[in-house]
Order: C-alpha cells, then structure tokens, then sequence
C-alpha cells in the first residue's frame, strides 16, 4: 500500500558535486522499506547522467550505501539529453530492511542541470 510521495529533493546541480537530501527527510525515508524514487531533470546544459544512491544509517552520522544506485551508474539508466525534460525511475524493492535513518546522495555528470526528487514509500504488510 503506498504511504506517502514526498517531493525530497528540488534543486540545481553543478556536475562534480554530490549533494544529500535534507536531514529532516531521514527518518521519513527510512519509515518504509520500499521506495520508488521519480527524478525530473530539465534545463540541462548538454547531455548528461543522473545518479541517486541509497544510504541507510543507524545512528544517522556514519552512512553505508544500501544497495546499488537507485539511479545511475550500477541501476537504472540515469541517462538525460541536452535541452530536453527527462523523467527517470529507481526502486528499493525492500529485500534489505532499512536502518532507522536514510537519505538519498545525487549527482550529475557532465553538465550541470535542476533535478526534483519525488520518492514514493510502500509498505508491504499493509
């Protein structure tokens, strides 16, 4: 049953830098084990990549990444093209329970370009 879709994520990125979601959102994005994570990049300054990585926390100060990237290299393809609006797709299929803390790390390769962030969360015993 979905539970939620928050927009985690809404703003303009320099290629080069990883940037992390809020920390307000890192209990929210652990309360359920699956998510399904909807990235819009548009206003690209040439073709690029897109990668949006997992990371779970148990004290919420030392992070492991939790899987492979939702987005991007290793996941789903995190490709974008020059001048256009691109909508890309991950999944946490929940296999791997979530720690009490999470947040999503973003990056572009490339060029620079704004990128939002709605993740959906889903609970599977419900």
């Amino acid at each position: 049953m979905r539970r939620g879709n928050p927009l985690v994520f809404d703003e303009y990125l320099v290629t080069g830098t990883t940037v992390i979601t809020n920390q307000e959102l890192n209990a929210l994005l652990a309360q359920y084990d699956q998510l399904s994570v909807f990235a819009v990049v548009d206003n690209p300054g040439g073709a690029g990549t897109l990668t949006v990585a997992l990371f779970h926390s148990g004290d919420g100060r030392n992070w492991v990444q939790k899987a492979t990237n939702l987005i991007g290299a290793g996941g789903a393809t995190g490709a974008f093209a020059a001048g256009a609006t691109t909508a890309l797709t991950g999944v946490d299929n929940g296999v791997l329970p979530t720690l009490a803390f999470a947040q999503l790390q973003v990056s572009v390769a490339t060029y620079n370009a704004h990128v939002r962030i709605h993740v959906t969360t889903r609970d599977p015993s419900l």
